[in-house]
């Protein structure tokens, strides 16, 4: 395909505000076996959407089929990024994790979403394109990390070299063919800063998070109260935690 879209489609998500965009393959992603030892270990939690057919969360054609490439972009948060919301009062941010400070990001994302995609129709009218932002069922962070915005950190997180990990990201899914980026070298090296840094242990070991230990998880996701054990390590309204990105040496 010619590649002047491609250079629509990076100038627009610029024009946007995305610090990063890149493209990747709408092929299967590798993790299935990663993905499946996770569940086999009840790592998830009490989020049972992931026992969902995980074949289909490493397959972006389960989203729309005869699908060609992945369009990724990441949004900064936080200090120089979303813009923050001024009904959240300070005495309430403090104990909210940092995309939670800001706007409503999913709506966010997906309206900057819905104006790239009809740029690339105004090139390709009869183009498919499937919008995703978080809550969409496929892995999201692997196919930003085979696009090349970062690698997989040691906390799980996606880590750029220039923006660290506050950042969040969405997907436009297309049976356009794009010309694709590669994936960037994993540059944690020896840190082990993170698992160090996580109160609970929720890192169990790099790169796998035991949700039912996170901070996040269980302010987030958990609806029944935190197990006894964890309670002394989460404030009264606490919602989210930041502790394994604040300590990483890329923020």
């Amino acid at each position: 395909m010619n590649s002047s879209i491609k250079k629509t489609i990076l100038k627009e998500a610029e024009r946007l505000g995305a610090v990063e965009c890149r493209i990747t393959s709408a092929e299967p992603l590798e993790d299935i076996l990663f993905l499946t030892i996770w569940l086999q270990n009840n790592m998830h939690g009490s989020m049972k959407w992931f026992e969902r057919n995980p074949k289909d969360r490493c397959n972006p054609k389960s989203l729309l089929p005869n699908a060609k490439s992945v369009i990724c972009l990441a949004f900064k948060y936080g200090k120089n990024g979303l813009e923050e919301d001024d009904s959240n009062t300070k005495n309430t941010k403090k104990n909210l994790a940092r995309f939670a400070r800001g706007i409503e990001y999913h709506e966010y994302v997906k309206a900057k979403l819905k104006i790239l995609s009809q740029k690339i129709r105004e090139t390709y009218p009869a183009a498919k394109l499937k919008m995703c932002v978080d809550t969409s069922p496929i892995l999201e962070k692997a196919l930003a990390a085979r696009a090349g915005i970062g690698w997989i950190g040691k906390n799980s997180l996606l880590i750029n070299e220039k923006h660290g990990s506050f950042f969040v990201l969405g997907e436009i899914i297309t049976d356009l063919e794009i010309q694709c980026d590669e994936p960037v070298a994993e540059k944690c090296g020896t840190c082990t800063k993170c698992i160090k840094a996580c109160p609970t242990c929720a890192i169990a070991s790099p790169y796998i998070i035991d949700t039912r230990r996170c901070i996040s998880f269980l302010t987030i996701e958990n609806s029944p109260s935190p197990p006894d054990d964890l309670k002394k390590y989460i404030p009264e309204g606490q919602y989210g935690c930041d502790i394994c990105q604040l300590v990483c040496p890329y923020n």
